[in-house]
């Protein structure tokens, strides 16, 4: 998954940040075609967090 978070002054900065959450106990959602959750009682989640990629957008060209 990434986030992309921008800044609240609208500054021009756009911080992409990559996760990834692995949990191990799935269940189905009820009432929900195709969607899962993990368990209430799973003990078994880890996550991976990748450094944050920072971007000012005033550096970006603008397009054609």
């Amino acid at each position: 998954m990434n986030l992309e978070v921008l800044d609240s002054a609208a500054h021009g900065v756009a911080d992409t940040v990559k996760m990834e959450v692995r949990g191990w106990s799935l269940e189905a959602v009820p009432n929900r075609a195709e969607h899962w959750r993990l368990k209430d009682d799973d003990k078994d989640v880890s996550g991976v967090v990748w450094p944050t990629q920072r971007r000012y957008l005033a550096e970006e060209s603008l397009p054609e």
